[in-house]
C-alpha cells in the first residue's frame, strides 16, 4: 500500500532528522554555554546567516523543486530513461557547479558590502568595528560552503527520486558534530576563538559531500563532467529546470528577504537579540524539520509521480493524508512551545554564559513562534504540491503576499515587542501562505476535504489537544526552572517525563476518541 510506505519513509526521515536537530541542538548548547547571547554570537550567526540563506535559496530550495519532478518524469515514464537520465544529471551537474562557483567567489568579494546591509546595525558606531571585521572574516571563511551544500543537495536530489532517504536526512548532523568539534578543539588555537565554527562549517559540509557522493556512485548514477557548459546550458531538459527554478529562487528569495530584514532590524535591538531568535527559531525548526520537512521530503517524489500519471485521485488522498499528519503532530508542538516555553528554552539553552535574562527573553520569541508552526508545517507541504505539478509560478506569488504580511506585523510589533514582534511576523506570514495554498489547491480541486472526514478528524484532536495543554501549562508554572541551573541532569529528567506524560496523554485521548493508524492507510491502494 502506497501510504504504508510513504509513512514508513517519513518515519525514517523523521528519526535521521530528529538525531541531526538533537546535534544541532548540543551545537547550539556548547555556543550558549562559551560565547553566551552578546555581540560576539550574533557576529556569528550573522556571518552563518548568509551562505546559510544562499543554501535555502539555490540549493535545497529551487533547486531541488525544479529538478526532482523533471528527473522523476524522465526516470519513470522515458522508454530510454537510463540514458536520458544520466544525460540529465551529467549536464545539471557542471551547470550547477559552476553558477554556484560564480556566486560563491562574488560573495567572498563583496562580504563587507553584504554585511553592511543585512547587518546595518553593527556599522553604526566606531563601538562596534571588531564586531563587523570579524563577522566578514567570518562570512568570506563560509561563503564556499554553498558550493558544497549545493552539490550535496543535488546527490540528496537523485537519492530521494530513488527513494532512498535516510542517507540525506542523515548527513545535515555531520555539520553539527564537525561545528562541535571543530569549537571544542580548534577554538583554543584561535585569536578569535568564534572562528572555529566558521572552519567547522567548510569542514561539516566537505564529509556531508563526500558520504552522499559514495551514495550515488553506489546506485550508479554518479555524474560525469564529460560535456562542456555551453552544451550542457543549452539542453532542453536543463533549460527547463532552469525556467522552473526562476520562479522558485525568485519565491524562495522572498522568504530569504523576510529573515534578511528580521536579522538587519535585529541588529539595531538590544545586544543578545539576534541570539535569542536564533535559539527560539531552533526550537521551533525541531517540528517544523521533523514532520514538515520530512513530508516534504518525501511527497516531492511520490506526488511527481502521481500527477505525472494522471491519478488525481492518488495525489488528493496523499494530500489529505498529509496535511492530517502535520495537524496530529503540528498541534501538540504548538502548544508545548505556547504553554511550555521556560521549560524548553532552560532545559536546552540555561547553562554558562546564557543566563537568566536570556532564557525569559528567547522563552518570549518561542511563544511568538508557537502561531507559526502549523503555518511553516504545512506550507513546506502544500509548496510541494505545487511543484510536483511544475507549478513553480504559485508558490512565489504567495510567498510575496506572505512577505509584505510579515512585515506589516513587524512594523506594528517590532516597536512594543521588539524582538518577539519579529518572530510573530514570521508566523503570521507563514500561516498566510498555507491558508491561501490551500485555498487555491481547493478550488483546483486537488484538495478534497468534504469527502475526507475532515469535520469527525478535527473534533478528535481537540480534546487531546486541551489536555496536553493543560499539562504543560502545570508544570511549566510549577516547576522553577531557571533555579535548577546547577542540577542540569534533574531538570533534563524531569523534562524528559513531563514530555513523554504529555505525548502518551495526547495519544490516549485520541486513541479513546476512535483515532487509529488504519484511519490514514484503509483507502490506500
Amino acid at each position: 500500500m502506497i501510504l504504508k510506505r510513504i509513512i514508513r519513509s517519513i518515519l525514517t526521515v523523521s528519526i535521521f532528522t530528529f538525531f541531526s536537530k538533537i546535534t544541532g541542538l548540543a551545537r547550539d548548547v556548547l555556543i550558549a554555554k562559551t560565547i553566551g547571547a552578546n555581540h560576539i554570537s550574533d557576529s556569528f550567526w550573522i556571518a552563518f546567516r548568509v551562505p546559510n540563506m544562499l543554501r535555502k535559496i539555490f540549493a535545497e530550495g529551487s533547486f531541488s523543486q525544479a529538478f526532482i519532478p523533471i528527473l522523476n518524469n524522465i526516470h519513470n515514464n522515458d522508454c530510454s530513461n537510463y540514458h536520458k537520465t544520466r544525460s540529465l544529471i551529467n549536464k545539471t551537474v557542471i551547470v550547477l557547479t559552476l553558477s554556484v562557483s560564480v556566486i560563491a567567489m562574488i560573495g567572498i568579494l563583496t562580504s563587507p558590502l553584504i554585511i553592511k546591509t543585512i547587518a546595518s546595525g553593527i556599522c553604526n558606531s566606531t563601538d562596534n568595528i571588531e564586531q563587523f571585521k570579524c563577522t566578514v572574516s567570518m562570512t568570506r571563511i563560509m561563503f564556499p560552503y554553498i558550493v558544497l551544500i549545493s552539490l550535496t543537495s543535488f546527490a540528496s536530489s537523485i537519492l530521494n527520486t530513488w527513494k532512498i532517504f535516510s542517507i540525506p536526512a542523515f548527513t545535515p548532523a555531520l555539520l553539527n558534530i564537525s561545528m562541535i568539534f571543530s569549537c571544542i578543539f580548534l577554538s583554543k588555537y584561535l585569536q578569535q576563538p568564534v572562528l572555529s565554527l566558521s572552519i567547522g562549517v567548510i569542514l561539516g559540509g566537505i564529509i556531508q559531500l563526500i558520504i552522499q557522493w559514495i551514495a550515488i556512485i553506489k546506485i550508479g548514477f554518479a555524474p560525469k563532467w564529460s560535456t562542456n557548459f555551453m552544451e550542457s546550458w543549452n539542453d532542453k531538459d536543463v533549460q527547463k529546470i532552469i525556467k522552473k527554478m526562476i520562479p522558485a529562487i525568485i519565491g524562495m528569495t522572498i522568504s530569504q528577504v523576510s529573515l534578511l530584514i528580521n536579522t538587519n532590524i535585529a541588529t539595531w535591538l538590544k545586544h543578545g537579540s539576534l541570539t535569542w531568535l536564533t535559539f527560539a527559531d531552533r526550537i521551533m525548526e525541531l517540528p517544523v524539520s521533523l514532520l514538515g520537512m520530512a513530508l516534504s521530503t518525501v511527497m516531492l517524489p511520490e506526488l511527481s509521480k502521481t500527477f505525472a500519471t494522471k491519478n488525481t485521485i492518488q495525489y488528493n488522498k496523499l494530500l489529505n493524508n498529509g496535511l492530517k499528519l502535520v495537524i496530529i503532530f503540528g498541534i501538540p508542538s504548538a502548544i508545548c512551545m505556547a504553554t511550555f516555553p521556560t521549560g524548553l528554552v532552560a532545559t536546552l539553552f540555561h547553562f554558562g554564559a546564557f543566563n537568566n535574562i536570556d532564557v525569559n527573553q528567547t522563552k518570549y520569541a518561542v511563544m511568538a513562534y508557537s502561531l507559526g508552526v502549523i503555518g511553516l508545517m504545512s506550507s513546506k507541504l502544500l509548496s510541494s504540491a505545487f511543484y510536483a505539478m511544475q507549478d513553480t509560478i504559485t508558490p512565489t506569488k504567495i510567498f510575496l503576499f506572505g512577505l509584505v504580511i510579515s512585515q506589516i506585523v513587524n512594523f506594528i510589533a517590532v516597536p512594543i515587542y521588539s524582538h518577539i514582534g519579529l518572530a510573530l511576523g514570521i508566523s503570521m506570514g507563514a500561516l498566510t501562505n498555507s491558508l491561501l495554498m490551500l485555498t487555491i489547491l481547493i478550488k483546483r480541486n486537488f484538495f478534497d476535504y468534504k469527502n475526507n472526514n475532515w469535520g469527525k478528524f478535527l473534533l478528535k484532536i481537540i480534546p487531546a489537544s486541551i489536555v496536553v495543554a493543560i499539562i504543560f501549562n502545570y508544570f511549566d508554572n510549577r516547576i522553577d526552572w531557571i533555579g535548577l541551573q546547577t542540577h542540569f541532569i534533574y531538570r533534563f529528567i524531569i523534562f524528559i517525563h513531563i514530555i513523554l506524560l504529555a505525548m502518551l496523554s495526547y495519544l490516549m485521548v485520541l486513541f479513546l476518541f476512535g483515532m487509529r493508524p488504519n484511519n490514514f492507510t484503509k483507502t490506500q491502494t
